[in-house]
């Protein structure tokens, strides 16, 4: 009702109605009155509009204002994000240090720890071959290096994707408040 209302005044205002939509809007104004003054109201505002004087732009406006959003996109690609570099170096920095420790470390014969772990569970499971055997293979595939080196490979590709998250989410949080 609100459309085809709003429809028919504007297509008045335009002398493009038809007899039967004149009809329909007289029946409009009609049953509610209050219609009759937002019309009056429109035909005031555009006869207002046609009565002002059109004033053209000034020559190179265009140009004066998109040289004005290339500058300011050119400076605000210029950020880098310093803090974000810093944490990820020392970060880096820490874990190729631990790296670095726990492979001296285990370059020496197997631990004491793990060799009394491996004997005690032995022990324990002396009647059950087939937990010994499972035992003595968990056991072995925890002695390797390579676990070892999986592991520090996974924990720093996980501080290294938190770190990505953490700053794209930082990036985004700053442009929606640039643009709100």
């Amino acid at each position: 009702m609100i459309l085809q209302k709003d429809e028919l005044l504007n297509k008045y205002i335009d002398n493009e109605l038809a007899s039967n939509e004149l009809n329909e809007l007289n029946r409009i104004i009609s049953e509610k009155p209050e219609i009759s003054d937002e019309l009056r109201s429109m035909k005031f505002v555009d006869n207002t509009l046609k009565e002002m004087e059109i004033i053209n732009a000034p020559e190179g406006i265009t140009a004066k204002i998109m040289d004005v959003i290339n500058r300011s996109a050119k400076s605000a690609k210029k950020k880098v994000p310093y803090l974000f570099y810093s944490i990820v170096t020392f970060f880096s920095v820490g874990i190729l240090g631990l790296v670095g420790y726990g492979a001296s470390l285990s370059t020496g014969e197997s631990s004491a720890l793990s060799e009394t772990i491996n004997n005690t569970s032995k022990n324990i499971l002396k009647e059950t071959k087939i937990f010994d055997n499972s035992i003595g293979f968990l056991s072995a595939i925890f002695k390797s290096k390579d676990i070892y080196y999986i592991g520090i490979a996974i924990t720093i590709l996980l501080i290294i994707s938190a770190f990505i998250i953490i700053d794209s989410h930082r990036q985004i949080k700053n442009k929606i408040e640039h643009f709100s």
